[in-house]
């Protein structure tokens, strides 16, 4: 993290990108292990081959991503007096604006904590992207009440410390408004 004249720059994290580009590797495969003839783990041979083909498109897609993500040069977090700017994962944000939040929660899926961002027009962040990162987003809008989920998981810092700075900056650049 670096703190320069009040913008914050938080960093992707090259050893958290590894170990999670390895363990989306390591679904790929046990997915190619359960398509090459693994049926009897499932009461039928297309629930296999299902389970195995939705494995690898997922699995592969985040393992190909992780790849690419690790030869990104940009920070993960930028928090500054404009508002957020989100390069954190594959359905990253861009650019959130201070005053088109209306607030921020803590939520937890499966023991992974992240920050749920609402804003005042979810439609506009869920058009940006690509077709895919407009379905994981449009999903984020319905199950988390907002398409913004910002997660510690690949950035230098930890999920509490995370917390703090995007609360405290929410409150230093919101009070004015």
């Amino acid at each position: 993290m670096q703190n320069q004249s009040k913008e914050i720059v938080i960093q992707i994290s090259k050893t958290k990108l590894v170990l999670i580009t390895l363990g989306a590797w390591g679904f790929v495969l046990l997915a190619v292990w359960i398509w090459s003839g693994s049926e009897e783990l499932f009461s039928s041979p297309l629930i296999s081959i299902t389970v195995a083909f939705i494995g690898i498109i997922f699995f592969g897609s985040c393992g190909v991503y992780g790849i690419v993500k690790f030869f990104d040069t940009k920070p993960g977090l930028i928090i500054n007096s404009t508002g957020i700017t989100d390069n954190s994962s594959g359905v990253s944000a861009g650019l959130i604006l201070w005053h088109e939040i209306t607030g921020i929660s803590v939520k937890e899926m499966h023991s992974q904590k992240f920050l749920t961002i609402e804003v005042t027009d979810p439609q506009k962040y869920i058009a940006r992207g690509n077709f895919i990162k407009r379905m994981f987003n449009a999903a984020n809008l319905k199950f988390y009440g907002s398409p913004i989920q910002i997660s510690s998981t690949s950035l230098k810092t930890d999920f509490n410390s995370l917390v703090d700075i995007i609360f405290e900056n929410y409150k230093r650049y919101t009070a004015d408004a």
